[in-house]
């Protein structure tokens, strides 16, 4: 019999290895690690899933597809699976109509499946219908808080650029605080805040957040012109 402690201890190791990889941008070495996941544990379909992100990260786009059509076959009841699925062929392929099923297959199985709601969200905003966009995109943000407590930054920042493209600033710029709080150290993050807060007509703390924004990332000339924009209303006050 397994000793299933040892297994699951094992694969937090493993995790935590492929994970670090990762963050070196160490590619095949994160792939090899997942395949010894897989290896460990083969009845686990979210082994399935760190070796078909590693791929995709890894630029093997056709192999994180094949590896995630491999695992649905296994793990027809899985809707993570679908969900990655869909943004391979949405975001590598350009095949929105194949995201959107597999998405929508996904949410059939789960309907709190965080990224299925997001990845919609990011459908219908592509083809600019933003109304719809923030609904999926409110609806990934709830769900994250439904099953965890707690929402991922990426699934939040998307609720909060849906928002402020809605013109739904206020609610917005409460997000985008928490968020800059949490990441200081992300431009883009940063620069938002600095956009919502604009828009509010809070012209100084724009010009402080796109500063931030600049210092972080000095070579983003958008943030010098956001700058200097936000400077002349300054001025004009």
């Amino acid at each position: 019999m397994r000793n299933y402690n040892s297994v699951s201890d094992e694969k937090s190791r493993i995790r935590g290895r492929i994970q670090a990889y990762s963050e070196l941008g160490m590619y095949k070495e994160a792939i090899r690690e997942s395949k010894e996941l897989i290896r460990l544990d083969p009845g686990d379909s979210s082994s399935f899933i760190e070796l078909g992100v590693s791929c995709e990260e890894n630029s093997e786009t056709n192999k994180a597809i094949r590896y995630y059509k491999h695992a649905i076959k296994r793990f027809p009841e899985d809707s993570h699976l679908y969900a990655n699925l869909g943004y391979c062929y949405g975001k590598y392929k350009k095949r929105d109509d194949m995201e959107m099923v597999l998405c929508e297959k996904a949410l059939e199985i789960d309907p709190y499946n965080e990224w299925a709601l997001n990845n919609i969200g990011a459908i219908l905003a592509r083809k600019s219908k933003f109304k719809e966009s923030l609904s999926y995109y409110e609806k990934a943000y709830e769900a994250c808080k439904y099953k965890y407590s707690s929402v991922c930054e990426h699934i939040m920042h998307n609720f909060a650029w849906a928002l402020y493209r809605y013109g739904k600033y206020a609610r917005a710029w409460l997000i985008y605080s928490y968020l800059v709080e949490e990441y200081p150290d992300k431009p883009h993050v940063v620069c938002d805040f600095g956009r919502v807060s604009y828009k509010m007509g809070m012209y100084r703390k724009a010009v402080d957040y796109f500063g931030k924004a600049l210092a972080i990332s000095p070579d983003g000339r958008h943030y010098k012109r956001l700058v200097r924009v936000a400077y002349n209303k300054v001025d004009k006050k």
